[in-house]
């Protein structure tokens, strides 16, 4: 193992293109310690170590979901949002239907997202561990409805990081 490069945290990591990868960072400050903020960065790196800013304005980026089309899912999970990342680096706001989100896989046929909560409150910090499903359009935007609560892992349980296989 080697160090590729710093950052200030090392939050959601994804695979992108055939070579580098993408490191969520929520930057110098974090809506955890500090208020809201917008100082957050998605980091491409490539195996050497280059790392360039693929997307900024993002207060705490956590998890990553890269969509076919090059473009990202990238949620803040100080906040409701989710923000939709471009290919070229553009984010726009994608949902807002469940707060605090954290973990975050696309299901095989792209029409959920599914989005860990690890909290509902963060001041103070009161836990809630749910799996949420967010229905998507064909063209991949959130439909008009209220996410489906999928299940919750009670005591103990944490809902953070997310997988899917084709089971």
């Amino acid at each position: 193992a080697r160090k590729l490069f710093e950052t200030d945290s090392n939050l959601g990591l994804a695979a992108y293109g055939e070579r580098d990868i993408l490191v969520a960072d929520f930057g110098s400050t974090n809506a955890f310690q500090n208020d809201r903020n917008a100082d957050g960065v998605v980091w491409r790196s490539t195996p050497e170590g280059e790392k360039v800013a693929f997307a900024t304005g993002i207060g705490d980026p956590n998890a990553i979901v890269v969509r076919d089309d090059g473009s990202l899912l990238v949620s803040d999970d100080a906040t409701a949002d989710i923000y939709l990342v471009s290919p070229e680096g553009s984010v726009s706001l994608f949902s807002t239907a469940v707060s605090h989100p954290n973990g975050m896989v696309l299901s095989h046929d792209k029409q959920t997202l599914y989005v860990a909560r690890i909290f509902h409150s963060i001041r103070p910090v009161v836990f809630d561990n749910t799996v949420w499903a967010i229905r998507l359009n064909d063209d991949g935007t959130p439909r008009r409805v209220a996410p489906k609560l999928v299940f919750r892992t009670g005591p103990g349980g944490t809902t953070d990081g997310m997988a899917i296989d084709v089971e």
